[in-house]
């Protein structure tokens, strides 16, 4: 399922009830441009905007929509 189906199927029920949470993962690449390419940084910007976009219009008390960035950590030491 993607993103907008799972959206249109989350939010209603979410809106009645005034709370629940969505979460979604992007990554570091979407907010500063990423050494793998363009397309990779303008799909991961696509899913930021989109969230921010969303948590915006939708009125949800308790919960809410959240996108989390990682980044690439070295851990070869």
């Amino acid at each position: 399922m993607d993103m907008l189906a799972t959206l249109r199927a989350a939010l209603p029920s979410m809106t009645v009830k005034g709370k629940g949470s969505i979460v979604n993962v992007a990554s570091i690449g979407g907010l500063t441009g990423d050494f793998r390419g363009t397309l990779y940084g303008m799909s991961k910007a696509d899913v930021i905007n989109l969230t921010r976009y969303i948590s915006g219009q939708t009125i949800i008390s308790d919960g809410g929509m959240t996108c989390h960035n990682p980044t690439i950590e070295d851990i070869s030491h």
